[in-house]
């Protein structure tokens, strides 16, 4: 697999609102390491939405691997022009800093936003132009399972019904497991 889409909760929805939460520390941590995993088993290419959230964090640390792993690159399909401009200002400043610092970064729609399909035209999009997906998403959790990556695992499963595509999931034990031994290792992460 050359070509990995990454997705999962808005940050939002994980209760996280800056980055000196410990919880977003961590959760980065844990997606630093699924990230090397996924570059040393052979992907290239990232491809995000540019969502708040796992979306973002993910491209920040992808972009900050490729000085050592340079052949890695990060693409950021954005559902609709003036994606981010309702975000308060310290968001805006994330997404700038990852969007001018990506490999590549387009629309998947061409317009300002007129209507939720086309979020859906943008998953749909990037699915059919990767080979396999990684989500932060708790399929069993119920509280948790109506979040938006829901709309990505349905989106998935019914590509799946069609065409060959890899899907893993990352829920919250695994997560929670990771800060566990994570402590146990390296001690608590400090701000």
């Amino acid at each position: 697999m050359k070509k990995l889409l990454i997705s999962g909760y808005r940050s939002y929805e994980l209760n996280i609102f800056n980055q000196t939460d410990p919880k977003y520390l961590y959760l980065r941590k844990f997606l630093e390491k699924r990230i090397i995993r996924f570059i040393e088993e052979g992907v290239e290419w990232f491809v995000i939405g540019g969502q708040l959230g796992v979306e973002l964090w993910a491209g920040e640390i992808i972009l900050e691997l490729q000085e050592d792993y340079p052949n890695v690159h990060l693409a950021i399909i954005l559902p609709y022009t003036s994606f981010e401009e309702n975000w308060n200002e310290t968001n805006q400043e994330l997404f700038k800093r990852v969007t001018h610092q990506a490999d590549y970064v387009n629309f998947s729609s061409n317009k300002d936003y007129d209507s939720p399909s086309q979020l859906k035209g943008n998953q749909v999009f990037m699915i059919r132009n990767t080979e396999g997906a990684f989500l932060v998403y708790d399929r069993m959790n119920e509280a948790s399972s109506d979040g938006k990556p829901k709309y990505l695992y349905n989106l998935i499963e019914l590509y799946q019904e069609q065409s060959e595509y890899s899907l893993e999931l990352a829920s919250f034990d695994e997560i929670e497991f990771f800060i566990h031994e994570y402590i146990e290792n390296y001690g608590e992460i400090e701000n």
